[in-house]
């Protein structure tokens, strides 16, 4: 995601990749739900599609996009929830089999700790 990578050093980047979490999802699991506060967390699909809707209406689908030379940007959802520690308003679906890695702000807020120079 651009935010971390123009806000933080490498180093950081590194660690913090060591201390995401890899999750599976399967066809219509929840990844979270309306009015719960997951785990603090910003998610970042690698593959599969993730459906960010309210209760009345569908808002948009996260995938993982494939640029011409081969690399991929794994997009991601659930900025408010990590950064200010929201309550969500929306909830992420997974709409097929879906892998998600996982960074629990608890985790990030650990490893920005190690390098002041980031903070």
């Amino acid at each position: 995601m651009k935010f971390f990578k123009k806000n933080f050093s490498q180093k950081l980047l590194d660690e913090l990749s060591q201390n995401m979490e890899k999750k599976v999802f399967t066809p219509n699991e929840y990844v979270y739900k309306e009015g719960k506060l997951k785990d603090e967390a910003i998610y970042f699909v690698e593959r599969g599609e993730i459906m960010i809707a309210s209760k009345n209406y569908n808002l948009k689908k996260i995938t993982t996009e494939v640029h011409k030379d081969g690399t991929q940007t794994f997009n991601s959802f659930g900025i408010d929830q990590f950064i200010f520690a929201k309550v969500s308003k929306i909830q992420a679906v997974s709409e097929n089999f879906s892998t998600v890695y996982v960074l629990n702000r608890k985790k990030f807020l650990e490893c920005l700790r190690k390098y002041p120079q980031d903070q």
